[in-house]
């Protein structure tokens, strides 16, 4: 298994499976070491938008017996700041985490040049 215990080795590994022609929502199952157990793009959208639903993410987490899990989506913009629907987004998440007991390790935005970490901006 592979160690992914900080924002820029999630990016290293992930960067050359995603795509920037739209948005892509990924989902990478963790143990408790935070050694990668499984990853999956789980929702693909437009240029600018990605419809996903909490009951979809944690199903997968379940089925691969993750202990926590990473979110990662694209922005095939360029911009790699997080808008507001993705703030509030996050924030729902999170909350639906804690209920399932499945806690959210990060939420990182990737664009083709770098990223932006919610845990490493204390948005998590």
């Amino acid at each position: 298994m592979k160690n992914l215990s900080s924002p820029d080795s999630i990016y290293h590994h992930l960067l050359p499976h995603v795509s920037f022609e739209q948005e892509e929502f990924w989902v990478l199952a963790m143990t408790s070491h935070l050694d990668l157990i499984q990853q999956k793009c789980l929702f693909r959208g437009t240029v600018d938008h990605c419809l996903i639903h909490p009951r979809d993410i944690f199903r997968y987490a379940l089925s691969v017996n993750a202990t926590g899990i990473v979110l990662v989506h694209t922005h095939p913009s360029g911009l790699s700041t997080p808008s507001h629907e993705d703030i509030l987004v996050t924030k729902d998440l999170v909350a639906a985490a804690k209920l399932m007991k499945i806690p959210i390790w990060d939420h990182i935005i990737f664009t083709s040049a770098d990223y932006f970490s919610f845990k490493k901006k204390h948005l998590l």
